[in-house]
């Protein structure tokens, strides 16, 4: 077979092999490319030494991205192309990276300490593919199989866990069948999930986060559940159906929302906080599930979401309570309606503002309270209308003050 290779890759494999070098493109970007998606990453493993590398690129762009492994990166005007000597990895003592690597002259050792067999494949344009573990066909199949023992490869890397579970989600065959987990190495993964409590916060975030925004993340999900991952995270979550969930917009905050629903904002936050999600991400989840929790009546509550949300958000929003069975067809129509109108719903749409209540003698968080005061009326009902609201924003003042403050026709001038 043939795999078409960029430009800059072809180059980098060349010189290699003009320096007697023997040089192939391995891993994800061989796996996605036989399965016709597109590449974002290449990897070269070659025999060549770093010294080597460094003698083959001399006076080009390399950065030393892991020596110690024998990895140099050598930037391209394609893009950076990693280069890594072929290894054996040693003992893994830390359940993540190998105490120690050793190189070897053979692509076969370099692809036997991977993974999964749709990644131990090679390929090069001199060498066609190397396929020592039957990934071609895994691919053919659907299927995420360990390379050699399964109890072995994610007793040396727990990450590997979550990684079958992120493949089979993201992963179709060519024909678009979905890939799903080989029975021995599931029940190897889910005898090894203890593992998982060795990995950093942010390994696992990323690898859940892949999951949840893949498009079967429901059905991947749930199978995490019966394996035990769920228990060795910080927190219980709630499936969702998967009409409902894989529905959902692919955006964190959306998905996570789904997830804690019932188990509520405290328990999102506390999850995600311990995983390291990003604090917007945090923050956008928690505003999503009070949204989703939210008793929507009329405008005023309609208004509140808005401001809180935008509007693409509360559209949203309204979605996914649709798609749990809940009739938003009324809402739906009058958050147009509110959205066409322009109404207010933040601060900065109030015909007055700090600076007008600054010049009553308000202060401070004074005048942020005063500003939320007015506000809840004008979405309630109060016209939003500069001279009756800077009327009842002195009488804030003089209430919070105990006597009138500041120079009215000041404030009127503004």
């Amino acid at each position: 077979m043939t795999i078409e290779l960029p430009e800059n890759v072809t180059a980098v494999l060349e010189r290699l092999n003009a320096q007697g070098a023997r040089a192939f493109v391995v891993g994800g970007c061989v796996r996605d490319s036989m399965l016709g998606l597109p590449v974002h990453d290449w990897d070269v493993a070659t025999s060549a030494s770093t010294d080597e590398m460094r003698e083959c690129f001399r006076g080009e762009r390399l950065i030393a991205t892991g020596e110690k492994h024998g990895t140099l990166t050598l930037l391209t005007a394609g893009g950076p192309v990693e280069m890594t000597t072929f290894r054996v990895d040693g003992i893994y003592s830390n359940g993540r990276r190998p105490d120690s690597v050793s190189f070897s002259g053979d692509i076969r050792d370099d692809l036997a300490r991977r993974d999964f067999t749709v990644n131990a494949m090679a390929y090069s344009p001199r060498g066609g593919l190397i396929d020592c573990f039957g990934g071609r066909a895994d691919l053919a199949a659907g299927l995420i199989r360990c390379v050699g023992e399964a109890g072995r490869r994610f007793g040396e890397d727990a990450l590997r866990i979550l990684r079958a579970f992120r493949f089979a989600a993201r992963l179709r065959t060519l024909e678009g069948r979905p890939f799903s987990i080989e029975e021995g190495t599931l029940r190897a993964l889910a005898e090894a999930a203890p593992r998982l409590r060795l990995l950093s916060a942010e390994r696992i975030c990323s690898e859940l986060t892949g999951i949840i925004l893949s498009e079967r993340a429901a059905e991947t999900l749930e199978l995490m559940g019966r394996c035990g991952i769920w228990r060795q995270l910080p927190g219980e979550t709630a499936l969702v159906p998967p009409e409902v969930f894989d529905s959902l917009p692919k955006r964190t905050p959306a998905r996570m929302a789904a997830l804690f629903k019932e188990a509520g904002c405290d328990a999102a936050e506390r999850f995600m906080r311990g995983l390291r999600f990003k604090n917007e991400d945090v923050a956008a989840t928690c505003r999503r599930i009070a949204g989703l929790k939210a008793d929507i009546g009329g405008e005023y509550e309609l208004l509140s979401l808005l401001g809180t949300l935008g509007a693409d958000e509360c559209r949203e929003l309204l979605l996914q309570r649709a798609l749990t069975g809940e009739d938003c067809g009324r809402q739906a129509a009058l958050l147009e309606r509110l959205i066409s109108e322009g109404r207010c719903c933040r601060m900065e749409q109030l015909a007055v503002n700090g600076t007008d209540a600054a010049a009553l003698g308000l202060c401070g968080r004074e005048i942020g309270d005063a500003l939320r005061t007015l506000l809840e009326r004008v979405m309630r009902g109060v016209p939003n209308e500069r001279e009756s609201l800077l009327a009842q924003l002195r009488e804030l003042a003089n209430d919070k003050n105990g006597a009138p403050k500041g120079d009215m026709d000041k404030t009127e001038r503004m």
